[in-house]
């Protein structure tokens, strides 16, 4: 397992993957639902949040469970 820190660049392929965020203090686990045209933004089902997820301004981080390299 490993985790991929989330960009603007990269954000729409890990679209359906889970990721590890921070709120209030917390890990949140989630998983991504859609993303914004820009990719700054995605969707997640967090009503505390209002379902939307900032990315530039948070450390968000995917949750990759297998990796090719992985043994």
């Amino acid at each position: 397992m490993k985790f991929i820190r989330l960009t603007p660049e990269n954000v729409r392929y890990y679209v359906g993957y889970e990721i590890i965020f921070k709120s209030r203090g917390k890990s949140i686990v989630k998983i991504i639902l859609d993303t914004s045209k820009g990719g700054k933004s995605i969707k997640i089902d967090h009503p505390d949040l209002q379902n939307c997820l900032q990315i530039v301004s948070r450390e968000v981080y995917v949750i990759v469970k297998n990796d090719k390299y992985d043994k």
